[in-house]
């Protein structure tokens, strides 16, 4: 409210701002413009998904979950080569934090990813498909070894590069719209990288994930499915649902204010992706 400050303006006017804000912006722009750390603005936390989906999604029964990654965090067992007691210690998680280390220092400062060029769209997929630190192909690996839909999205982009430009940058860039429509925009024109949808998705979220590790986390079904059917009464859909995603991605990161309040360091997404991923391997501790 402006009430008493030097740039006073009418209650109707701060109501019009304020509810043009919350029609206009995706979730990403209003957690960021309203400091969803203040309960005051929890309600619109969501707020895209919740135009469509309704109530936001509740988790429970995180707490031995939340402790546990945090405990093993702090103590390093998720570096490489550590052998701790601790609960996933006998994972290698933190290679994620190198890659997208990589990716800042070497690939992103080629290009302008809110502008790509058609001739920008090969090399860039090319710098993303290394094997280091890991002896696979980074994105491949991140889809759970398959091949297939990593090698048919980049010849799809290769053969419409200037399409591909356009909607790779639309896609990665925060302030082109809501998620939910750029999402769409990505499953229109890579709509024959796979039969599966949730595979579809699983390719422009782990996009998004590793250019913005700290506000995306990259979605596969079954890793989801585990995850939101132990510690939720959420359904995961089947297929490409971007509403369903944004929904999800708001309550993972609920996840991720909570660990940072116990996490020697500070939280991304990547770790709870890490969390996820422990919880579809080995289960809850």
């Amino acid at each position: 409210m402006t009430a008493g400050t030097e740039h006073e303006v009418a209650l109707s006017d701060e109501i019009e701002q304020f509810l043009h804000l919350v029609s206009t912006s995706d979730e990403a722009e209003l957690r960021k413009t309203l400091d969803m750390a203040a309960p005051t603005y929890e309600t619109f936390a969501g707020w895209d998904a919740l135009q469509t989906h309704g109530n936001p999604i509740e988790l429970h029964g995180l707490s031995t979950v939340l402790d546990s990654f945090s405990a093993a965090s702090n103590s390093a067992a998720y570096e490489r080569d550590t052998a701790l007691e601790q609960w996933g210690d006998d994972h290698w998680e933190t290679w994620k934090d190198e890659y997208c280390a990589y990716v800042f220092g070497e690939v992103l400062s080629k290009c302008d990813l809110t502008e790509l060029q058609a001739a920008d769209v090969e090399p860039f997929l090319d710098d993303l498909s290394v094997a280091e630190p890991l002896s696979n192909v980074i994105p491949i690996y991140l889809l759970g070894g398959r091949w297939q839909p990593w090698d048919t999205f980049q010849q799809l982009s290769t053969t419409k590069p200037d399409k591909a430009a356009t909607v790779l940058s639309n896609l990665l860039n925060e302030d082109a719209g809501p998620l939910v429509d750029r999402l769409e925009s990505f499953n229109d024109l890579y709509s024959e990288l796979s039969d599966s949808g949730s595979e579809r998705m699983s390719v422009a979220t782990m996009l998004l994930m590793i250019v913005h590790p700290d506000q995306y986390v990259m979605y596969r079904y079954q890793m989801f499915d585990d995850f939101f059917s132990e510690f939720s009464d959420y359904s995961v859909p089947y297929g490409f649902n971007p509403g369903d995603y944004v929904l999800m991605l708001d309550a993972l990161r609920g996840v991720q204010a909570d660990l940072d309040t116990t996490t020697d360091h500070d939280v991304r997404m990547l770790d709870v992706h890490s969390l996820l991923w422990l919880v579809h391997r080995k289960g809850p501790p």
